[in-house]
């Protein structure tokens, strides 16, 4: 504790951000120029964290600036973090300041390609001075990765979340059977789940997802033959194009073709089933971080905005 101590007492906000603004202008001159500060001030600075850390943050090039070395690259990572959170931390007692800080969402991979690209952009707009980091996981990882503070919020289904987390649903989602253009069941443009019943089925291989897709079968009186379990989506589709079997998703992309280009068919299923809904989710405790508070309300604005119902 005592050389933890020693450390924090050595280390100040000045230098961290007089660091920042270095590897922003690529120049201790040029960042001792945009600070108003002197350039003995700027080198001082960078000395002093690389004499606490032990290892260089900058390469110095004579005549060319300065550059990050790899360590160099993890510690401003690290320090444009926390000067956010002390930028959100300053502005607490201020309830007309704009949210800022940074945000991690976490969202399942199945998921992350449909909702990601178009979600992040909206939250760019809205919600400026918030950095937003995200994580593809496993449906199983969604509740770890909240409850360890891996993560602030969380997009996922609505399945294997613990007790205590608050939750708040984006859209529902109705399943598909995926099959290859030539199937069969691809001619007739709709199928059931008994359709399924000895035919060969390609399921991921995450529990909980694989459980669900299981159960579903079984609670209409099929019994799945699974041909394969894989971890990745794309890959399943592919083996489903390439007629490897067939595939039960909630997720259906706008191109009808699989990664390596062969067409797929995704069907309506017949059974009557219940809409699986997609949740933002988080910890009761964040909702108290204004930047989380600002990322959570800019999730639930892009949901009405684009009125999903299916993706």
């Amino acid at each position: 504790m005592d050389i933890l101590h020693k450390k924090i007492r050595s280390l100040t906000l000045k230098q961290i951000a007089y660091a920042v603004a270095t590897a922003d202008a690529g120049n201790v001159s040029m960042a001792a120029r945009r600070l108003n500060v002197s350039q003995p001030a700027i080198s001082a600075a960078i000395q002093a964290l690389e004499d606490l850390f032990g290892h260089r943050i900058f390469t110095r090039h004579p005549g060319q600036g300065v550059a990050p070395t790899s360590f160099g690259l993890t510690v401003l990572a690290e320090a444009r973090t926390l000067l956010a959170q002390v930028e959100s931390f300053s502005s607490l007692g201020d309830p007309t300041a704009a949210p800022r800080g940074q945000v991690v969402l976490c969202c399942y991979r199945g998921l992350a390609p449909h909702i990601l690209p178009g979600l992040l952009r909206h939250m760019e707009r809205r919600i400026p001075g918030v950095v937003v980091r995200f994580l593809e996981v496993d449906l199983d990882e969604v509740p770890a990765r909240l409850q360890q503070d891996n993560a602030d919020m969380a997009i996922t289904y609505n399945l294997g979340l613990d007790d205590g987390l608050e939750t708040q649903t984006l859209y529902a989602a109705t399943p598909y059977l995926l099959c290859a253009a030539d199937h069969d069941l691809a001619l007739r443009g709709a199928a059931s789940l008994q359709d399924l019943q000895d035919q060969p089925l390609i399921l991921l291989d995450q529990p909980t997802s694989a459980q669900h897709m299981i159960g579903l079968l079984k609670g209409h009186g099929v019994e799945p033959r699974i041909a394969a379990r894989v971890s990745d989506y794309e890959l399943q589709r592919s083996l489903v194009a390439h007629g490897f079997g067939l595939a039960l998703t909630y997720t259906v992309p706008n191109t009808g073709t699989s990664y390596n280009g062969l067409p797929l068919v995704a069907l309506p299923i017949d059974n009557p089933l219940p809409s699986e809904r997609v949740l933002l989710v988080r910890t009761v405790q964040s909702r108290y971080h204004p930047a989380v508070a600002a990322a959570h309300d800019a999730v639930l604005d892009w949901a009405r905005t684009e009125r999903r119902t299916q993706v």
